[in-house]
């Protein structure tokens, strides 16, 4: 651009002379893409507002004609510099396969952070032994359930086909069906933060095993203690798998009403639960806490089962205290 028509431009003459747009939208007459244009000396810059999609071909155009100068347009395509896809899943729970007929959720785990946003068409529900997709397994509505790294979704299944005496699950019944074989299909089209596909698909094996209507009972789980004066973990055994996620944070341990520091760790098939304290056991007293709303694979916390029926069942109570179970390092 000749110096003395950039010495004339201002601010917003850049903004109104310079536009960049997608080839396909400049060739339709689509929107340009957002971002400011700078001038800069004898160039004009365009800063988008969001990345350049690369591999994508785009048409810059810049019109100085109002201003004595010429019409020029430039086609380009960012360079595609993000290397091979490496993002996998790295499990999905509950690990089963095992799991019950009125299964509430299942967690897909990533193993880096993902795009986010509504995923849901990339995963289907395949009845094994048929070979058929299972038709609308997955809740519909509201936002995807990511964690705030977003290396973990949960796919909840529709609760009104799950739930026993509502309309929709008369209609289409359970997702799952006792005695059958399923799989869990995650295909390679799910992208990553950094907009690449999955390194691989994945897929996830479910033999499905008669509904679970009860609630979790702790006076039935097995604790066994730990020696006073050591870091040896509490390990906590359950009488049938609990939600993994839940359980990284639902069950504590106190001592003298303090909470202890330490770390926490589900075992795989999370039919166990184990903390190592920050500070040797001491020779007292402790309390193993757990929130009453920790939930087993059907969704049945400790309060109440998830699958109520309403018409022959009381409601249940207030939310209770959570549950305690008392113990002492051994000696």
């Amino acid at each position: 651009m000749p110096p003395a028509l950039a010495a004339a431009l201002t601010a917003a003459d850049c903004a109104e002379a310079l536009r960049v747009y997608t080839a396909a939208a400049a060739a339709d007459g689509g929107p340009a893409l957002l971002g400011r244009a700078e001038c800069d000396g004898a160039h004009v810059r365009f800063v988008p507002r969001f990345p350049f999609v690369p591999g994508l071909a785009h048409r810059a155009i810049l019109d100085l004609r109002r201003w004595g100068g010429p019409l020029a347009t430039s086609d380009f395509t960012p360079p595609d510099r993000r290397g091979a896809p490496v993002t996998v899943v790295a499990r999905v729970t509950p690990s089963g396969p095992d799991v019950p007929e009125n299964l509430l959720k299942l967690y897909v785990h990533f193993s880096a952070p993902m795009r986010g946003g509504d995923v849901r068409n990339h995963f289907r529900l395949v009845d094994a032994d048929g070979g058929a997709a299972v038709a609308a397994p997955f809740a519909e509505g509201g936002a995807p359930l990511w964690d705030p790294e977003r290396r973990r979704l949960t796919l909840l299944l529709d609760p009104g086909r799950i739930k026993r005496g509502l309309a929709h699950q008369a209609e289409l019944g359970s997702p799952l069906r006792a005695g059958r074989r399923y799989r869990l299909e995650v295909d390679a089209g799910l992208r990553d933060a950094a907009g690449l596909p999955l390194k691989a698909g994945f897929v996830h094996p479910l033999v499905v095993g008669p509904a679970d209507h009860d609630r979790p009972d702790p006076a039935a789980w097995t604790l066994a203690p730990p020696r006073r004066g050591t870091r040896d973990p509490l390990r906590i055994g359950f009488a049938e798998p609990l939600d993994a996620a839940l359980l990284e944070h639902a069950l504590r341990v106190e001592r003298a009403g303090a909470v202890l520091d330490g770390a926490v760790e589900v075992e795989p098939g999370a039919r166990s639960w184990s903390f190592v304290p920050a500070r040797a056991w001491a020779n007292a007293p402790h309390v193993l806490v757990a929130d009453p709303r920790l939930e087993d694979l059907a969704g049945n916390n400790l309060r109440r089962a998830f699958d109520r029926d309403a018409t022959r069942e009381p409601a249940p109570p207030a939310m209770p205290p959570a549950a305690r179970l008392l113990f002492s390092p051994r000696p």
